[in-house]
């Protein structure tokens, strides 16, 4: 007949604290649900040093639609792609990632004025009330 393993009870805390049990012929059981789970990658993600993220890959998108907020918040202009001391930084942070020229800046520009833009609307929809102070003009006042 075979020895069953000794189960250490253990709070949560007290196994997260712990690297392993304080002693080490005891076994802590786990579930298919709390084994570690690798990461699988699609190979397509995958990026070698040096080499350029495709226009299609989601880190790419991703830091042009950093770029786009960055200039929309801080009122940057467009050229700030083309400067010299924006390109380094940029280059640092991310050496696969390279900066969309001034058209597709402003191309990514008008697509977020656009998401914004209906966002806003339907915000405009479902509200109760809405002001609108911004078009009576000043003088009659």
């Amino acid at each position: 007949m075979l020895a069953q393993p000794k189960v250490v009870d253990q709070t949560a805390e007290q196994q997260q604290n712990s690297i392993r049990p304080t002693e080490p012929d005891h076994h802590i059981p786990c579930t298919d649900d709390e084994r570690p789970r690798k990461r699988q990658f699609q190979k397509s993600l995958l990026i070698r040093p040096g080499q350029l993220y495709s226009a299609q890959h989601p880190r790419r998108i991703a830091l042009d639609k950093k770029v786009v907020t960055f200039v929309t918040k801080d009122m940057q202009p467009i050229s700030i792609v083309e400067d010299q001391g924006f390109k380094e930084l940029m280059k640092e942070a991310d050496p696969n990632y390279t900066l969309p020229c001034r058209k597709k800046l402003c191309t990514l520009l008008n697509c977020q004025y656009e998401v914004t833009k209906n966002k806003v609307q339907e915000q405009m929809k479902a509200a109760d009330h809405v002001s609108d102070y911004g078009h009576v003009d000043i003088g009659q006042y």
